[in-house]
């Protein structure tokens, strides 16, 4: 009798652990400067995190890097907390660093709009998940921001 309980909790936690966990969307609603201190911008990003799994979602972290029309903007890191509900979003700002000269060179490459001058952005790195299960969850996402409208996503 007293077997079962341990089996059925036994057989949980393996469950828990081969739940798969797939990767959150993240979509770029805006980017702002923040301030800049010699060779370095710092800015502050605006993502939309969307839960695609149809359980809740608990993150610790993040890094990513960001690209507008192929050329790499910036780089960022998080140790925020962020809970999704299942299948559900949530809106999260973190800080980002650029390089002044990469700035500089990216800022000119971006003379690449498309016709309707909008720009190619890649949102690419890692979420850190402690529940379900703990786990590092890679992400890549792609989308196009015309100046003055809202993202769309691809």
């Amino acid at each position: 009798m007293l077997l079962l309980p341990l089996l059925t909790t036994g057989c949980l936690g393996i469950t828990n652990l081969l739940t798969r966990v797939d990767a959150p969307t993240l979509l770029l609603l805006d980017v702002r400067p923040i301030q800049d201190k010699g060779l370095e911008q710092r800015l502050e990003l605006d993502l939309l995190l969307q839960n695609p799994n149809n359980f809740d979602l608990v993150l610790d972290g993040m890094r990513l890097q960001l690209e507008m029309n192929g050329q790499s903007i910036a780089q960022a890191v998080s140790n925020q907390a962020v809970s999704m509900g299942r299948l559900g979003d949530t809106r999260v700002t973190i800080q980002a660093s650029v390089s002044l000269i990469e700035s500089a060179r990216s800022l000119l490459s971006l003379g690449g709009r498309e016709r309707n001058g909008s720009l190619k952005y890649r949102v690419a790195g890692d979420v850190f998940v402690t529940e379900p299960r703990s786990t590092r969850v890679p992400f890549d996402n792609r989308g196009e921001v015309v100046p003055g409208t809202s993202v769309t996503a691809r």
